[in-house]
């Protein structure tokens, strides 16, 4: 019966000084680290959160993206327009581009006049234009 007394006194003891300990800690804590003990407000807490969470960051930079698509979105409302003009310069072939005479392809086979590189009979022009005007309707 006197050991469970002996075990019961010391972890009793061991208990008060684990408390102690802790307690004198939690006081002198704050003051050993240069901290002062004021009170911690909502907006103090907020600030705090802000600055040391890597997330917020991240967030801000998807909002800068989005608002970056609103206003290219926003840009492409008006209307497009488009033109392309083109000229090319080719042999004049008075006789078709076959060695039959035509530009038509007999049944029989094609053969292109050897010919095709030579300016004797002149140049011909070749152009075109291609014009467009896009109004979105819904952006």
């Amino acid at each position: 019966m006197k050991n469970r007394i002996g075990i019961h006194a010391r972890v009793r003891w061991a208990a008060i000084t684990l408390s102690s300990v802790v307690l004198v800690g939690l006081v002198a804590g704050p003051a050993l680290a240069g901290v002062p003990s004021k009170p911690l407000t909502l907006t103090h807490a907020t600030d705090m959160a802000l600055n040391a969470d890597p997330r917020i960051d991240e967030q801000r930079a998807n909002v800068a993206r989005a608002q970056a698509l609103i206003e290219r979105v926003k840009g492409e409302g008006g209307p497009r327009v488009s033109a392309n003009l083109f000229a090319g310069l080719a042999p004049k072939a008075s006789d078709g581009i076959f060695t039959n005479g035509t530009n038509t392809c007999p049944s029989d086979g094609c053969t292109l006049r050897d010919d095709g590189y030579e300016l004797d009979e002149g140049i011909t022009v070749t152009s075109g234009l291609t014009a467009s005007i896009i109004q979105p309707l819904y952006t």
